[in-house]
């Protein structure tokens, strides 16, 4: 605010310095000089309303906004053109010359955000509808890729799909990441920004899943499956022996209690 007030004192003392000689507030008509106030108060009223049609503006109505803003730049500099001389001669037109560049400035950036902000959101509707959208599909490549993974002479089909699905996992990681991105700057996306992980997710497993998948023969598949149930099998047996010495520690501490409890002197008075 001080380097915009030094810069119109500058401004009004060099159009004195180039005014007409015995140039003074007296020479002005007191008519004119009334209009050009009011109109210069009508125009910082108008930027009071496109300032608050910026903040809960859609795409299409931040557009109109822009253009309302750019329309007044324009008649304001018209104004200032015409009647540099009259608005350099009295403070109080100086002072208004003052308000409307804070707050053009200050509307100028609240533009700026809301199209980021809305470019933001957009980005995040296009991602959560896309994303949702190939959770089903990849369930179906899924099992499709287990069923080509069964006979040998589907190998070259399994191997095309891989191929496909991670073509389209690439882009919907991308997608998935600019997503996260332009929601890490305002809260109130980050909700929306948990939907599309939560899908993301799932579409990750589904793709590690197909891209793993190979031909095996029977023997070598049945053999997978029980080392996996075997390990499934040690983890139960595991859990089963840590929650039995649990119980068997509480029962053993409780036996304790028991037994202090029996010996204690009958006249021992009671700690707290």
């Amino acid at each position: 605010m001080v380097q915009i007030r030094k810069y119109i004192l500058l401004v009004t003392v060099l159009l004195f310095a180039l005014a007409p000689a015995g140039f003074a507030q007296q020479d002005l008509p007191v008519q004119e000089v009334a209009k050009v106030g009011k109109r210069m108060v009508s125009m910082l009223d108008e930027m009071k309303i496109i300032e608050s049609g910026v903040q809960n503006a859609d795409a299409k109505e931040i557009t109109q906004v822009e253009q309302a803003f750019s329309t007044l730049k324009i008649r304001w500099g018209i104004l200032n053109n015409d009647a540099q001389f009259i608005i350099a001669a009295y403070e109080h037109l100086i002072e208004m010359v003052v308000q409307y560049e804070q707050k053009s400035e200050a509307i100028t950036l609240a533009i700026e955000e809301r199209k980021i902000w809305l470019t933001s959101s957009a980005l995040l509707d296009s991602a959560e509808k896309n994303i949702a959208a190939q959770v089903e599909n990849y369930k179906q490549m899924e099992d499709e890729a287990f069923k080509l993974s069964l006979l040998q002479q589907q190998a070259p089909l399994l191997e095309k799909l891989k191929l496909k699905e991670g073509l389209l996992f690439t882009s919907l990681t991308d997608t998935y990441t600019k997503a996260m991105q332009a929601a890490e700057k305002y809260p109130e996306l980050l909700q929306r920004a948990s939907a599309i992980e939560d899908n993301y997710i799932v579409i990750k497993s589904s793709s590690e899943k197909i891209q793993a998948a190979e031909y095996k023969p029977f023997l070598a598949r049945i053999k997978d499956y029980l080392m996996t149930f075997a390990a499934v099998a040690i983890l139960l047996m595991f859990a089963n022996m840590v929650q039995a010495k649990i119980q068997a520690y509480k029962q053993m501490r409780k036996s304790m209690q028991e037994y202090k409890q029996m010996i204690k002197p009958e006249d021992e008075i009671p700690t707290i």
